[in-house]
Order: C-alpha cells, then structure tokens, then sequence
C-alpha cells in the first residue's frame, strides 16, 4: 500500500521514477481485463472488425500510465517538439481550435484573392494504421531514451 504524501496528497512518484529508469513495470500493474466495445451501430455487432479492445487497469497501472503521460506531453512542449498547429491531445487544444484555426487561414487566403479547397478526412481508425517502427524512431528522435520504449 502506498501512502499518500502528507502535504500535497499525492501519491509519491518513486515507484514509477523507479519504473521507468529500469525500463520494467510490475506485472500486476497491467495485469487488464479486455472488453471489446463496438465501434460504429453500422455494419453491426456480428462483424468482429467492428470492435475494439479497451482494457481495464489496475490503478496502480492506469497512474504509471498517466505519470508517463503527463511526463512526455511536458517534454514535447517544454521543448516546442510539435508542430504549433499540432491540436489533437494536447492542453488547452481541441477540436474547436482546429476549426478556429482552419476557419482564419481560409478566410485569410480569399482574402488575398486566392483560391483555397479544404479536404476533410474521417481519421476515426488512425491508431490502428500507425507503423510502430516509425512511431519508435520518431519517439527516439524526440529525446525519449530505450528504456522508456520498451
């Protein structure tokens, strides 16, 4: 059981600092129970490529994830490692700002008297198509050491 620091209530880090500099999660932190959830109503619940897995941590597992979370987002924007138009998972960010932002260059280029077209795609199964291999070398590139990777 760990306890609680007295003066801010948070559970202390060492565990996961630990963690990560041996490059080694307990087994029992993610120890998941996977429950598949359908994707869309349409083709149906019979089609098995119409589910995805999401898995149940254990808490201990879920804050581990979360510490290495919050450390790599600090990171990435401590170090201005995305792209300023990067909007998707990160604070202060969202869908709205996408728009926002989208909407002023557009209204900017026919202004200018330009042409402009905008292409919108449904990237709602991204994840599944990343290349692994790549995601490495670019997490690699970014500062993340080998220990964090595997």
């Amino acid at each position: 059981m760990l306890k609680r620091d007295q003066g801010t209530g948070m559970l202390p880090d060492r565990p996961f600092i630990g963690s990560v500099e041996s490059g080694v999660m307990p087994n029992k932190w993610y120890d998941a129970v996977m429950r598949p959830v359908l994707k869309k109503p349409h083709p149906g619940p019979r089609d098995v490529n119409n589910y995805r897995p999401i898995f149940l941590l254990p808490v201990l597992g879920k804050n581990w994830e979360n510490h290495i979370n919050q450390n790599l987002a600090n990171h990435l924007e401590e170090n201005q490692l995305l792209y300023p138009s990067q909007m998707g998972f990160r604070a202060q960010h969202s869908t709205e700002s996408a728009l926002l932002a989208g909407t002023e260059e557009l209204k900017y280029v026919l202004d200018q008297g330009e042409a402009a077209a905008i292409i919108l795609l449904d990237l709602s199964a991204a994840f599944d198509t990343v290349n692994h291999k790549i995601l490495v070398q670019r997490l690699k590139e970014v500062g993340v050491q080998d220990k964090a990777l595997k």
